[in-house]
């Protein structure tokens, strides 16, 4: 059994074995959108942080440094186990493990939250983040079973920092596109 589409790819084309598709699901006792005073006026932007290297935390760096070199208004929050130690003049407030409910605010609180995997095998974190009603911007590899471009979200190539500060500056200047993406980003993950 493979957990998304990306996976039975890879499965099949390495092996040659044709697997059926079971996704996983999100709590939705937890994860809904929540009324979350943020405190600030600035944009927030969102991103799960890890050392590993092909989560792209390198290029979200990047990425939010081309988006602070043209805007002001923008605050990086970064969640995660241990805070990426990657050199950066990026700032960003790191939140060290958040609780789901935390975490279900926190994305209530994104006004955009960003996924730069190179790859993944269904992501929880992004369609959770669309769950609580924040616009995502994606790579494609492994988010395919509910991340669809123009559709529901932006969905940018992986180790392309120049495409998601882009993707991140369409939103950051279109009020109406984020509530757009908010809507059906609720009804994707309500599939979940």
């Amino acid at each position: 059994i493979s957990n998304s589409i990306w996976l039975r790819n890879q499965i099949k084309e390495r092996i040659g074995c044709d697997t059926p598709v079971v996704n996983p699901a999100i709590d939705h006792n937890i994860f809904y959108p929540r009324d979350v005073d943020k405190n600030t006026d600035k944009f927030r932007i969102l991103c799960f942080g890890k050392q590993t290297r092909w989560k792209g935390f390198p290029e979200a760096l990047d990425a939010i440094k081309m988006v602070m070199d043209k805007r002001t208004d923008v605050e990086f929050i970064v969640y995660g186990t241990n805070k990426p130690t990657y050199q950066s003049a990026v700032p960003f407030k790191f939140i060290q493990s958040p609780s789901d409910e935390e975490l279900a605010k926190l994305y209530s609180s994104a006004d955009i939250m960003i996924c730069p995997s190179w790859y993944e095998s269904f992501p929880l974190f992004p369609l959770e983040a669309m769950a609580c009603g924040a616009p995502i911007i994606t790579t494609p590899y492994g988010t395919e079973d509910y991340a669809v471009h123009e559709k529901n979200c932006l969905v940018v190539p992986p180790k392309d920092p120049k495409a998601m500060s882009e993707a991140i500056l369409r939103l950051l200047d279109d009020e109406n596109e984020r509530e757009f993406f908010k809507q059906e980003g609720l009804k994707i993950a309500k599939q979940f």
